[in-house]
This record gives structure tokens, C-alpha cells and sequence, in this order.
């Protein structure tokens, strides 16, 4: 096991290990509602962008809690890899919540998942590829290139580098550096990710020989904490549609390239 994925176990163990029991504690899958209106929209642009919603394999890699392919309620058999067994264990309770049967997980490596070739219809990962470096990417991209059928989907998504929640937990992050006492503020802080814009996405992309469709921003543009009624009213107005780029989610549409 590398440095890198050695990193990522031990940080996202923990967090599963606290997300889990708030789940069982509070009986709710989301901890604030910018998250479940975050996944409500990352769960429709799935179901949008698939080409078919039945009888569907679906791959999700760094599942954490798996609520990215879960909640989008295909037809569907999912199979959900994550090298952290906590988060396995949150996303094999949430499957229990929403009564999803077809389900099998993995305690593996992401970059060697050791599943079939050519096997999937859907690929979904959110929030892993901006922890790594742009080679480590390039390895992952082949390994989802192995697995995706030939009109297959592939859905990568990472956080937004111009979103106030992103910049927000980039700024606590500088924060807890220098002074000890900014640890009180609540907040997710940044520990590994990485700022790739757009542009080092798509060089990654060709490098990787995945053809990238299509590009959308998901997600609330505030920040995490903001509350449920101005999460509304941004929607309700048509905010939102001005601040769009500052979605949470950068999120791209690919297919399989071939070699």
C-alpha cells in the first residue's frame, strides 16, 4: 500500500466511523440540508445522464457512504469499492435505509479493484481523484477504462475550487496552522485535495484516453452551513442560475476511450 492510499484509509476510517454513528444516533442520512440538496441534484443529473435505468452494474469507487450511486435509485445491481472498511460499513447501512437489495462491497484498492473487464454500465466516483496526483489519476482513469462497457458512463465529480465551501475549508485549513484556537470553528477543513481546474482535468482526461461529454456544476454555490430557508430562496429567485460555476460539484461526463 502506498503513502498516498495508506493516507486516505486512516483519515476517512475515522470520519465513517463518526458519519455512522450520527446516522444511527439522529435516524437522518443527511447531517445539514446543503447536503441532501446537494445529493438530490447529484442524483438527478446521474439518472439524466445514464443512457438506460434498468437492470443496470454499477461501479461506485471510493464509495465512502456510498450516497452518490445509492440515492439514485436505479434499476440497478451496485458494487462499491472503498480501501476504508468504516465507510463500507455507512454505506451497507444506508443500502439497509433505502432497502436496496443487489448490493456487494469491497474492501479494496482502488487502483487494482480486481473486478471484471468490460463489466460495467455505469462508473461513478465522487471526491477521490482531487486527493491524488495527476499520475495516480491517470493509473485510476485506466483501471476505469478496464472496467466500463464499451457504452458505458462514467461520472467523476470533484469539489469545485471556486465554490464558497471548498474556499471555506481551504481557509480553515491555512487557519489551524496559525492559531490553535480557530479549531473551534465548525467546518470541514481540507487535508489532501488538490485545486485541479478544468483545464488539468481535461489533460488528464486525453492523457487517460477517456473521452470526456460533458461538464456540469452541482450542488448548492453557498456555503455548507448556510441555512435551509436561504438555500431556498437562492433556488426559488434564480440565483442559483448566476452563480452556477460556483456550484459545490464540478462534475464530468465521460466514456470509454480506446487505447
Amino acid at each position: 500500500m502506498n503513502a498516498s492510499i495508506k493516507r486516505e484509509k486512516i483519515y476517512w476510517n475515522r470520519h465513517f466511523h463518526e458519519e455512522l454513528l450520527r446516522m444511527k444516533k439522529s435516524g437522518e442520512i443527511f447531517s445539514q440540508y446543503y447536503w441532501m440538496q446537494y445529493h438530490q441534484d447529484l442524483a438527478g443529473a446521474i439518472k439524466d445522464k445514464s443512457k438506460s435505468h434498468k437492470n443496470r452494474t454499477v461501479l461506485e469507487l471510493g464509495c465512502g457512504s456510498g450516497k452518490a450511486s445509492l440515492l439514485t435509485n436505479l434499476e440497478a445491481s451496485y458494487y462499491l469499492v472503498d480501501i476504508a472498511e468504516n465507510a463500507l460499513q455507512t454505506a451497507e447501512y444506508l443500502s439497509e435505509i433505502l432497502g436496496i437489495k443487489k448490493i456487494k462491497t469491497f474492501r479494496r484498492d482502488v487502483f487494482n479493484n480486481k473486478l471484471s473487464p468490460n463489466f460495467f454500465d455505469i462508473v461513478v466516483s465522487i471526491g477521490l481523484i482531487e486527493h491524488y496526483t495527476s499520475p495516480e489519476i491517470i493509473k485510476l482513469c485506466a483501471e476505469i477504462n478496464r472496467v466500463i462497457k464499451d457504452q458505458g458512463t462514467i461520472f467523476l465529480g470533484i469539489p469545485n475550487y471556486r465554490s464558497l465551501a471548498y474556499q471555506k475549508a481551504n481557509f480553515l485549513k491555512r487557519l489551524d496552522k496559525k492559531f490553535i484556537i480557530s479549531k473551534i470553528i465548525p467546518g470541514y477543513r481540507n487535508h489532501s485535495e488538490k485545486p485541479y481546474s478544468e483545464s488539468d482535468m481535461r489533460k488528464i482526461f486525453r492523457l487517460s484516453k477517456l473521452n470526456l461529454i460533458e461538464t456540469e456544476y452541482v450542488g448548492p454555490w453557498l456555503f455548507v452551513e448556510t441555512p435551509k430557508f436561504i438555500i431556498k430562496l437562492s433556488r426559488s429567485f434564480g440565483i442559483d442560475n448566476y452563480f452556477y460555476k460556483n456550484n459545490f460539484l464540478t462534475l464530468y461526463i465521460l466514456e470509454k476511450g480506446h487505447r
